[in-house]
């Protein structure tokens, strides 16, 4: 419907369908300040509403837990997005070509997966390359997915909450401006996948909460393997960037 410009939705409104607005290229503006019982954004939702520009404001949608795969693909006119604190999921390549987001104005309000085995940067902007230097995951985060940061190679610090339960596939591979990479309090984690640190050249340090009970194994599924103390930083980076780089390293919780 490249001829639709304006749309509002009503306050009964719970869910938008997989592929609802699909190209509707010609859309500028989305009312969604009354839904505040919807609950999910479909799949390509909005893909390519290259139209919508400004700030999408999404906060008032205070049911809101999941943003579909590739939903608002190519809406390359979108500034800002603001997120409710009940969204718990982002699906691939959510905000894709989404060219003018601003990361320091994208960040999630609590949104608990961080990228994912798809997406081979942040679900919240397209590049080749984090802005900024530094980055802080959302505190309610609980899974870094595969390739997560992969290629930010402009990255030379992130902290990471306590909720952290995983770091998957080559989540930080590439990431050749990290020096230390401080895991010290993330307390709940007990995964972190293979390759995760490749190509990290000058990552020195990785500092674990808990140094023992960890196992390395070449198996995702594996429930055991050859025990691994984590006590000395620079030996972990060793492992975890060319010794034991295609290992999975695991602690039964």
């Amino acid at each position: 419907c490249s001829g639709l410009t304006s749309i509002t939705l009503p306050s009964s409104l719970t869910s938008i369908g997989d592929f609802a607005f699909f190209g509707c290229s010609g859309l500028k503006e989305v009312d969604l300040s009354n839904c505040t019982s919807l609950t999910s954004i479909g799949e390509q939702a909005f893909y390519n509403c290259s139209g919508l520009t400004g700030e999408l404001n999404l906060g008032e949608c205070t049911s809101l837990t999941s943003i579909g795969n590739s939903a608002f693909w190519g809406c390359s006119g979108l500034t800002r997005i603001t997120l409710p604190s009940s969204l718990e999921a982002i699906g691939d390549y959510a905000f894709r070509a989404c060219t003018n987001l601003q990361p320091s104005e994208t960040d999630s309000q609590g949104v608990k997966y961080l990228g994912n085995s798809e997406n081979p940067y942040l679900v919240l902007w397209d590049g080749t390359d984090i802005t900024t230097s530094t980055y802080t995951v959302n505190e309610k985060c609980k899974i870094i997915y595969n390739t997560a940061f992969e290629g930010c190679s402009g990255l030379t610090s992130i902290t990471l909450p306590s909720s952290l339960t995983s770091i998957g596939y080559s989540a930080f591979g590439g990431c050749s401006g990290l020096t230390e990479v401080d895991l010290s309090n993330c307390t709940s984690l007990t995964s972190i996948g293979s390759y995760a640190f490749q190509n990290c050249s000058n990552l020195e340090r990785i500092v674990f909460p808990n140094t023992t009970g960890w196992y390395a194994t070449t198996s995702s599924s594996a429930t055991s393997g050859a025990p691994m103390d984590m006590s000395d930083p620079e030996q972990n980076a060793d492992w975890l960037t060319s010794t034991y780089l295609n290992y999975y390293f695991k602690r039964n919780a």
